[in-house]
């Protein structure tokens, strides 16, 4: 028997939305990553094919700086597919606290 979930994709596939519903597998499987490695970010999402992501901490930015060509490949591995050829690592802002 198949998911709903599995349905809904495919719907969404046929309907034109292959972009989309490719963008959503992306971000879902680099926040899986991200937990699994420690790692304290999100997914911003898919610019061509670069990977926008967004750090917790300065700390956090550099380790994913650094490990970004291993984790590129992962993520590509369990695509099946080339779908990133750049992880780009931005530090997210924390807003100015108030005088």
């Amino acid at each position: 028997m198949k998911k709903l979930g599995d349905f809904l994709r495919s719907a969404a596939i046929e309907i034109g939305l292959r972009p989309g519903v490719e963008q959503a597998d992306i971000s879902a499987l680099w926040e899986t990553m991200a937990t699994a490695e420690g790692l304290s970010s999100r997914s911003e999402g898919l610019r061509g094919t670069t990977l926008i992501v967004t750090a917790d901490s300065a700390p956090h930015a550099q380790e994913i700086s650094l490990r970004r060509e291993k984790l590129r490949r992962a993520m590509n591995d369990r695509l099946g597919r080339v779908a990133i050829r750049e992880i780009r690592v931005v530090r997210r802002s924390t807003p100015a606290q108030p005088s």
